[in-house]
This record gives structure tokens, C-alpha cells and sequence, in this order.
């Protein structure tokens, strides 16, 4: 995947070079410039060559958690014609063809979609200081109506009809636009999964009560609920095309998607556990078999990924990492001590540490009865037990996303990149 971001970033400049990202005709010196002798073919093809770039850089962004190259307001190019190719002559469109069912309309909703994520990653994610907690909330409503939207524009036959009596091109794109659109809904709410949505700096404003502090509660159960309900649909979607092996291994970020909905879930059965969120009250809205039978989906999909990675690839990583949130949230939903110190493990896991820290502990130092004992001779302080998510920030789900493909020490201490 980096050597893939290397090589991508050396056909972005290539692009620009070229000035795809901007539209043909557009006005010089006050006119607008038009090649008489312009090959609509090729036109078309400069439109879609830039806006497959668009919608790689925006994915990739998000999966590596690195800047994207693209930026809107350096971007006036019209998106491609909804014409397929068989159906297009150098002179313009042919008078054959037929105006529905067009394999470029689902490349100009992912591009539509694209740009929502890119303005996501921008607005709710921000690492800026000024970025407070109520614009990052405000920011991400308005996104998640535009995404509404955006799933209320898809065409029938890449919305309503069953996938199964599609033929097979239109099927692909109907699950990847399904994946894609759940993915989008995840990015803009799951922050919301947090609870206090506290900004860059950590700073959070749980302590001023207001007349809206209701209102606020309200939306942010609200985005809870629909973060699980984009996380269902993007699991359901992974499980069925686990049972076609060709689908499963046809789009290259179905591991990413699938690691974005489980670890959505992991992080919401801990918050659930702590119950002290308005994340965790949006329990009341969903039974209790019907949270089991999302967690067992979850369960089956932890199972496809860990299959269908090899053992030396960095998607492996995704199942290593949602191992320890797995745990951790089973740690969390057994109570108590548990949570903090898993004797049978024999790791002790401080609560002023977050994520998968852990320290090995040898047997004899994990009974209750020395814990006790060291505590009564001041030799430890224990802490309340904490919600190991407590400290979590918006943009931590950024570096939960890329940690599959961060660097790692070698030996002399130089990094080193998995490609």
C-alpha cells in the first residue's frame, strides 16, 4: 500500500502537469477557449482519468492517514458524460444510445462521495486548535444530510434491485457504492461514539450545562445509532460476499471497510460497558437480540478478514489490532477488575494506559490477595477503574485507521516501511 501512495503521488503530479484537474473551454482573458478540433473521446477520457485520481486520493487518504493532493477549490473539471464507451464516436455521442443503466454513473457517485469524505477528513477531523467541539458536531451533521442526499440520488438498479438479478458489472458497483456509502457514514459519526467529541486539544465541554444540553444529547444518540446501523450494513454486506470469493478480493479497501465497521463496534461495546455517554444510552434504541446478532456478525467478519489476509501482508495487521479492541471490549463487558487485569492472560493493564499497552506480569503477582496486600502498605496506588476510550480524541480514529501501515523500528532503530 505505500509502494501504491509512492507511485500514486508521481501520476497526481503528472495530472496536474497536464491540467486535468481543470475544465476545457474555460475563459482566458475574458474568453472562454474552445478546440474546434477537440476529440470528444479523449475529452471524456481526461474527465475520468481525473476523477479516478480524485477518488483514489481521497481513499487513500484516509486509509494511510497522510494529506491528500487534491484540494476543491483548485478544482473546476466537470465531471464525465453518462455515456458508455461503445457508445461514443470522436465527433460526440452516438444517437443509438440508451440514456439509462450507464457504467460511468457509479464513477461520478463515488466521486460525489469521495468529495464528502474529503470534506469530512478536512472539517471533523481537524487537527486545528480552532476547531472547537460544537463546530466539529455542526460539521458533521451537515455532512451526514449531505450523505442522505447522496443515497437518495442513486438509481434504482444501484439502490433498490436486488443485487442478485444484476448482471455482473452493475452487482460489483452496487456493493462497492453500499460499502462505500456505509464507510462515509462511519467517518462522519463514529467521533459521536466517543461521547464528550472533544477536540484536537482535548478539551470538552461536559461541564457547561445549558438549555441545549438535552437537544445535544438527542443528536449525538442520534449519529450513534446511525454509525451501528451503517456498521450492520457494511458487515452484512462483507459477510454475503465472503461466500464469493471473487467479490470479496475485487475491491482493495473491503479489508479497511471491514476493519473501519468492526472496530466501530468493538469501541461501542466498551463505551456501552461504561455507560456513562450519551453513546452508550443509545442502547435503549436497539434490543438485546438484536445486539447479539450484531455482535456475532462481527465475530464471522473478524473470521473473514483473518482469512482472507496473508500472513505476511499489512491487511493482516487490521485483524492483530481489532484482536486487542476485541478484547479489551470483552475485558470491558465482563465488569470489574476484569477490565483493568486479566489474570488468566497474565498481563496487568494500568489504567492511566490506553490502547493495547500491556505489561507482563508473572502468575504469582496476579492474585487479588497481593493487590490487596500491596494497596493496605502503600506500595501501589490503585486508580478508579477508567474507560480506556476516555482519552480517545476525533482525530484518534485517524491513527487507529493508518496504524496497519505505520512504520516499525529494525534492529539499529531505523524505520522501516511494510510494502
Amino acid at each position: 500500500m505505500n509502494q501504491a501512495w509512492y507511485v500514486f503521488g508521481n501520476a497526481v503530479q503528472i495530472i496536474s502537469a497536464l491540467g486535468l484537474h481543470r475544465k476545457a473551454g474555460r475563459k482566458r482573458n475574458g474568453a472562454p477557449t474552445k478546440n474546434p478540433s477537440s476529440d470528444y473521446i479523449k475529452d471524456q477520457c481526461r474527465k475520468r482519468t481525473f476523477w479516478v485520481a480524485y477518488i483514489i486520493d481521497k481513499y487513500l487518504s484516509v486509509v494511510l492517514g497522510r494529506p491528500r493532493h487534491y484540494h476543491d477549490d483548485d478544482i473546476d473539471q466537470d465531471f464525465p458524460d453518462l455515456v458508455n464507451d461503445a457508445d461514443m464516436t470522436p465527433q460526440g455521442r452516438s444517437s443509438s444510445e440508451p440514456l439509462e443503466d450507464c457504467h460511468v454513473e457509479a464513477l461520478i457517485l463515488h466521486a460525489k462521495l469521495a468529495r464528502i469524505i474529503g470534506q469530512t477528513s478536512r472539517e471533523v477531523y481537524s487537527i486545528a486548535p480552532s476547531k472547537t467541539k460544537d463546530a466539529r458536531v455542526a460539521s458533521a451533521h451537515r455532512l451526514m444530510r449531505e450523505l442522505h442526499s447522496w443515497r437518495a440520488s442513486l438509481p434504482p438498479h444501484l439502490s433498490t434491485v436486488r443485487p442478485a438479478t444484476l448482471m455482473p458489472s452493475f452487482r460489483k458497483q452496487t456493493a462497492a457504492l453500499k460499502l462505500a456509502y456505509s464507510h462515509a457514514i462511519m467517518h462522519a459519526s463514529r467521533p459521536f461514539l466517543l461521547g464528550h467529541t472533544s477536540g484536537g486539544d482535548g478539551s470538552s465541554d461536559d461541564d457547561e450545562k445549558g438549555d441545549g444540553q438535552r437537544g445535544e444529547a438527542t443528536g449525538i444518540r442520534e449519529a450513534v445509532e446511525e454509525c451501528l446501523a451503517a456498521a450492520r450494513v457494511a458487515l452484512q454486506t462483507v459477510d454475503a460476499m465472503a461466500g464469493d470469493g471473487t467479490l470479496f478480493h475485487a475491491f482493495w479497501w473491503t479489508y479497511y471497510v471491514t476493519f473501519c465497521a468492526l472496530a466501530v463496534v468493538y469501541v461501542w461495546e466498551i463505551q456501552q460497558s461504561a455507560g456513562e455517554d450519551a453513546a452508550a444510552t443509545a442502547v435503549g434504541a436497539t434490543d438485546d437480540g438484536s445486539l447479539r446478532k450484531l455482535f456475532d456478525l462481527a465475530e464471522r467478519c473478524h473470521a473473514h478478514l483473518e482469512r482472507a489476509t496473508a500472513a505476511d501482508s499489512p491487511n493482516r495487521r487490521y485483524s492483530i489490532i481489532l484482536e486487542e479492541l476485541r478484547l479489551e471490549a470483552r475485558h470491558s463487558s465482563s465488569g470489574g477488575v476484569g477490565a483493568q487485569y486479566d489474570v488468566s492472560e497474565q498481563v496487568v493493564r494500568p489504567p492511566h494506559v490506553t490502547g493495547s499497552s500491556t505489561i507482563a506480569i508473572p502468575p504469582e503477582f496476579g492474585s487479588t490477595e497481593l493487590e490487596a496486600a500491596l494497596v493496605q502498605e502503600g506500595e501501589m496506588n490503585f486508580e478508579p477503574i477508567m474507560n480506556p476510550l476516555d482519552q480517545w480524541e476525533a482525530t484518534d480514529w485517524l491513527d487507529l485507521d493508518s496504524s496497519a501501515f505505520e512504520p516499525f523500528l529494525d534492529f539499529n532503530g531505523s524505520p522501516v516501511y511494510s510494502f
